[in-house]
């Protein structure tokens, strides 16, 4: 697989507005002492990946929407910005071109969102880990693993609420599930369609780029 950590990317983790200016390289954060995620945080700080806001807040509980978080991880990956296919280019213009690359390599799959990707919506924790599966197939020895989960039902998750997942979307939840980077909650839970908050896309960005798949957690991921 390509080593995603060559990409010396400094990723600003914005999910209000994309211009908000941030407080970057500090991981002293008012809000992530104690919390499950801090040290994940702390760790992409200091890879240069995120940043906090102006008043030395995280907000590790706060939302992340589809097209920040799709703004994140192909810049990880290296995607070139390419036209928005779907009809809402208006509602976040500076992400027009990420989110038309996402969905040419295949992170984004339009079948599955209709005309409209609703930029702005919180993304949920299905949604990211079907994201990050995609970005890891673009790579054939990562694809050529994936399709061995292509039989895989419900019963194959080891998630108490796996009811909640369909069928067709099995395959992603137990491939990122087996490479560690999809945990769960302490509970044995998965929460597919919660909405996910920035402390767990930071933890799952993490594994992604460096496949910490011996980290264990004790929060969402």
């Amino acid at each position: 697989m390509k080593n995603f950590t060559k990409y010396f990317l400094v990723i600003t983790l914005v999910f209000s507005v994309i211009s908000t200016s941030v407080v970057a390289g500090t991981s002293n954060f008012s809000d992530t002492k104690g919390h499950w995620a801090e040290s994940s945080i702390e760790r992409m700080v200091g890879k240069g990946h995120i940043s906090g806001y102006p008043n030395g807040s995280f907000k590790p509980e706060g939302q992340i929407t589809r097209a920040e978080f799709t703004a994140i991880l192909t810049r990880i990956v290296g995607i070139d910005e390419l036209k928005n296919p779907f009809s809402d280019v208006d509602d976040a213009r500076w992400a027009n071109g990420i989110i038309g690359g996402a969905e040419k390599v295949g992170i984004i799959e339009k079948l599955e969102y209709g005309s409209k990707f609703q930029p702005n919506i919180p993304i949920t924790r299905l949604e990211i880990t079907k994201m990050i599966a995609r970005a890891l197939i673009i790579e054939d020895e990562y694809k050529e693993i994936f399709d061995t989960y292509a039989s895989y039902d419900q019963g194959k998750l080891r998630f108490k609420d796996a009811k909640n997942v369909f069928n067709k979307d099995v395959p992603y939840v137990a491939f990122v599930t087996d490479l560690g980077i999809l945990t769960g909650y302490p509970d044995k839970t998965y929460k597919p369609l919660n909405q996910a908050s920035r402390s767990e896309a930071v933890v799952m960005l993490l594994k992604f780029i460096d496949h910490d798949i011996n980290s264990g957690s004790t929060g969402g991921e």
